[in-house]
């Protein structure tokens, strides 16, 4: 799957977590809050394209930079079917190791002095 795929997709993320970004602004405390919520969740296609240049300037590609952060070449592998829409299989003792806790980072709302502002703020 190429970048422009990716990107051309990115936007639907914004469609499929409205409920969730409409909690986030119903809960804001100050307009100001509700201007840099509505400011972060939004999720256009030129935003991925800037992830993936930004990716290649700094550590040569999205895939180095990911084996940079330790993922092995067979998590890659996996990625890559996962991305080509092939349904992955991994062995039962793979799982059972991995027995960590669900993951709930996406359910929280943002803190609002989070400087880069999630995936739509300053670089800086």
């Amino acid at each position: 799957m190429g970048i422009e795929e990716i990107a051309a997709d990115y936007p639907l993320s914004e469609e499929r977590l409205r409920p969730r970004h409409e909690a986030w602004l119903a809960e804001a405390e100050t307009e100001a809050e509700r201007e840099y919520l509505r400011r972060i969740i939004q999720t256009p296609a030129e935003a991925m394209v800037g992830v993936f240049a930004e990716l290649e300037r700094r550590y040569g590609g999205a895939t180095a930079f990911l084996r940079g952060g330790g993922l092995r070449d067979e998590d890659l592998a996996l990625a890559a079917q996962r991305l080509a829409g092939r349904r992955l299989r991994r062995g039962r003792a793979r799982r059972s190791q991995r027995a960590e806790p669900e993951d709930r980072r996406h359910d929280r709302q943002p803190e609002v002095d989070d400087p880069v502002g999630g995936h739509g703020g300053d670089r800086s």
